[in-house]
């Protein structure tokens, strides 16, 4: 009985250096390693490398848990002709004057109600003017540069396609009340890019992001996430190109 007992110790106190546990994690076993007494020196370089491992995991796991945007900053060729006003250059550089002249030939701007599944037009809801993607165009690597960034925020899922939409203007007292964006086949987000400082009309993501910009800033979110554009209260024309975000099929 008592070889019996000195057997089933002996067996016991070697277990953590002959078996490898099944389905327990590497750390978890190294630390019970480390509590009872059983490490040698090159366990703690193992430790190490999975500590940190462990770490930028959680990192990872975090970021995709709370991620619902992303943002960077980036130029590029922007063109547009619409009801004989024009402009070319870049995207940064676009004018108030030039911008001022856009937004008095634009039209008011619809929304989609969701509630009536229709496409309204109300001021009390939305107050800007747009332009849509008929009347202008973007250069290539502005397109490339949010398929870029939406991919390193994390944002779901990596592949995408990006398309111009409509350019968004909202002169003083200009808004667009709590929303979420009008779904469609495939679509995964939205980006827009600063043509013009914020004049007080900030874009607001509800519990998640107050985007204050210059011209070159971009975000893109999902649609799901409600939000909203505070009111131009400044002189001013808060403008940006908008672009629907749609799923890429891999094959």
């Amino acid at each position: 009985m008592l070889r019996t007992a000195v057997d089933l110790k002996e067996a016991i106190e070697k277990a953590p250096s002959v078996l490898k546990s099944m389905g327990t994690c590497p750390l978890v076993a190294h630390e019970w390693k480390e509590d009872n007494g059983f490490l040698d020196e090159d366990d703690n370089e193992d430790t190490n490398n999975m500590r940190l491992i462990s770490e930028k995991l959680s990192d990872i796991v975090s970021t995709l848990k709370e991620q619902y945007y992303t943002e960077t900053t980036l130029d590029g060729e922007l063109n547009i002709n619409f009801n004989g006003i024009s402009y070319s250059g870049n995207l940064k550089h676009i004018t108030q004057e030039k911008l001022k002249e856009f937004f008095e030939a634009a039209p008011q701007a619809p929304f989609g109600d969701q509630k009536n599944l229709k496409t309204v037009v109300n001021t009390d809801v939305r107050n800007a003017k747009d332009i849509t993607s008929e009347y202008f165009t973007v250069s290539q690597d502005v397109i490339d540069k949010i398929v870029t960034a939406w991919g390193k925020g994390y944002m779901y899922p990596s592949s995408v396609i990006v398309e111009p939409y409509k350019i968004n203007l909202y002169g003083k007292g200009g808004h667009f009340k709590l929303h979420q964006d009008t779904p469609s086949k495939d679509m995964v987000g939205t980006a827009l890019i600063a043509l013009s400082d914020t004049y007080g009309g900030y874009l607001e993501l509800i519990n998640t992001k107050s985007w204050y910009h210059n011209p070159g800033d971009c975000i893109a979110f999902y649609p799901n996430v409600p939000h909203r554009v505070n009111e131009v209260y400044q002189d001013g024309i808060r403008a940006t190109i908008a672009f629907k975000i749609y799923y890429k099929d891999s094959g």
